[in-house]
């Protein structure tokens, strides 16, 4: 009799095994089979507590099966009712045919009685503490997740520029120190150009700053248009001033880049009496080297601050390149 109890057992729990290790694992079909083998279990309960009764009075078996069930697995309510109720009545119809004594009939149908009650209860309290304790850490995950993706939205807010909506100094502060690093260890070129609108502050005072607001943003857009590689970084400096890193770009490169940066501005044509040419233009820095362990970051930015200044002495509206070495 334990023969066709425990065969059945390890069969179900070796193709759970297997099934759980499965990439094509179907979670429905997994607990269809796991359902009817606890009806299984409880019915196998059932037989052998009546085949008992030829020798014995007592219905332990089934009566221990229905609460193991009830305690050990998270069953729905109507699933429960019906396994447990379909198991009890079919114990009550039966005990009959097993037992001759009206008394032991009598008593085993009442404690049969007694544990269906008693073992659905059960089932209906752990399932709803079950549903709820799943529900709140749901929810829980679902508050961290949130969490995540707000701070996430943070942080992100935090590394741009509010006018314009690129990334800011502080995110430009960073990345380069990080883009620095991957090229001294790679002993690749790097490229950073630095630009700057000619005569902003005349710009400002004659237009007003709503017109400068939206030349920042236009121009950033020119900056954009010409560097959309995925390790391009266009950061705003301060003010009226971008910084462009380009990485495992050599100063010729660079200058091309720059140079239509240059040109698009210039080809906006936006108004600036102030200007030799009587539109907005920008200059621009550009410094390019292979990092080595001797050199500092830092040093490679105020080289192209300097080729900056080098561009606006010269005349502003170009372009000027310094190449540290190869």
């Amino acid at each position: 009799m334990h023969f066709f109890l425990l065969v059945p057992t390890l069969l179900i729990f070796i193709g759970l095994i297997y099934a759980s290790r499965s990439s094509n694992r179907n979670i429905q079909l997994e607990s269809i089979i796991f359902k009817l083998y606890l009806v299984y279990c409880v019915f196998w309960t059932l037989f052998f507590s009546l085949l008992s009764q030829s020798y014995s009075d007592q219905i332990t078996v089934f009566q221990f099966g229905i609460g193991f069930v009830a305690i050990i697995f998270f069953l729905d309510p109507l699933f429960s009712l019906i396994l447990y109720g379909s198991a009890t009545l079919t114990f009550v119809i039966s005990i009959g045919y097993f037992q001759s004594s009206l008394s032991v009939v009598t008593s085993d149908i009442l404690n049969s009685s007694y544990m269906f009650l008693i073992a659905w209860i059960a089932s209906i309290i752990l399932y709803k503490n079950f549903v709820s304790d799943y529900q709140l850490k749901r929810k829980v995950s679902d508050q961290v997740i949130e969490l995540e993706d707000l701070n996430k939205k943070l942080e992100e807010l935090s590394n741009r520029d509010s006018l314009t909506g690129i990334h800011n100094r502080r995110f430009f502060d960073k990345q380069v120190t990080d883009e620095w690093t991957l090229a001294l260890q790679q002993n690749s070129i790097l490229a950073i150009a630095i630009l700057d609108i000619d005569g902003f502050k005349n710009f400002n005072d004659k237009y007003g700053h709503l017109e400068g607001d939206d030349v920042l943003k236009r121009v950033v857009g020119c900056i954009q248009e010409n560097s959309k590689r995925p390790g391009d970084v266009c950061a705003r400096f301060g003010g009226e001033e971008f910084v462009l890193l380009l990485p495992k770009t050599d100063i010729s490169g660079a200058l091309l880049v720059c140079e239509k940066i240059r040109s698009d501005v210039e080809k906006l044509k936006i108004p600036h009496l102030n200007s030799p040419t009587g539109y907005l233009t920008v200059s621009i820095g550009i410094c390019a080297l292979t990092p080595d362990s001797d050199e500092n970051f830092l040093n490679f930015i105020k080289k192209a601050d300097e080729a900056l200044y080098e561009a606006k002495t010269l005349g502003k509206n170009r372009v000027v390149a310094l190449k540290l070495r190869d």
